[in-house]
């Protein structure tokens, strides 16, 4: 019985330290993200103060199709899936659990705290409209992954029918760039300062990734 258990332990613990890596590292992203913005307030753009952050974030929101307070003009396409969870994250993050109250009420002691702290509630705004939306872009990462596993299994075949010699080292090389290329577009898309349209972000790491993904599988070998 002990045997049997094991494994369904392992498992749970891998899917429960997956779930707190992404929880700290989106944290860590969310912190970054207003530092940057408190920092460039402060040496970058001091001229444009927090009417740089509500910029960012009505571009940002431009992408998913709708304005701020508004709903999205096609109800039932990814835009418009990634708005609501964006509005769901916010009510829960910012709303229910009374920070922006908090916030809000801090911002009346001086015009220069009002400033910083609508900076950091537009960034928050901003990286949550952005979780929303990476969350909408993940399928695509799989999707091109997919394809890369069934292109790299057709190499494998024609590799181990045709005698060819087995490379587990580049394998195992490879193997470690593979969760990169996932975490990376998420970090880098959701802590980048300015705006930027996800699809530059997201699309060529998921080609990177089906070329690793691929380059995996046509290299893995059963015996290595």
């Amino acid at each position: 019985m002990k045997e049997r258990r094991e494994p369904s332990r392992n498992l749970v613990a891998r899917i429960v330290r997956g779930i707190t890596g992404w929880l700290f590292a989106l944290a860590g992203a969310l912190f970054l993200s207003v530092v940057i913005e408190w920092a460039g307030l402060t040496f970058l753009w001091p001229d444009q103060g927090s009417a740089r952050s509500a910029h960012v974030l009505e571009r940002d929101l431009a992408y998913l199709g709708v304005e701020r307070g508004q709903p999205a003009a096609d109800p039932g396409s990814a835009p418009a899936l990634a708005a609501v969870i964006f509005g769901r994250l916010y009510r829960g993050v910012m709303v229910d659990t009374g920070l922006e109250a908090v916030l809000r009420g801090l911002s009346g002691f001086s015009s220069l705290v009002a400033d910083y702290l609508e900076a950091c509630l537009n960034t928050v705004q901003t990286f949550l409209v952005r979780v929303a939306i990476t969350l909408t872009a993940l399928p695509i990462l799989v999707l091109f992954a997919l394809w890369g596993a069934l292109e790299g299994m057709v190499r494998r075949d024609l590799r181990r029918f045709g005698g060819d010699i087995e490379r587990g080292m580049v394998y195992h090389w490879l193997k470690h760039f593979a969760g990169a290329l996932v975490i990376m577009p998420v970090v880098l898309y959701l802590a980048w300062p300015g705006a930027v349209n996800p699809a530059w972000v997201f699309i060529p790491f998921a080609l990177a990734l089906a070329v690793n993904v691929m380059a995996i599988t046509a290299t893995f070998t059963k015996y290595v």
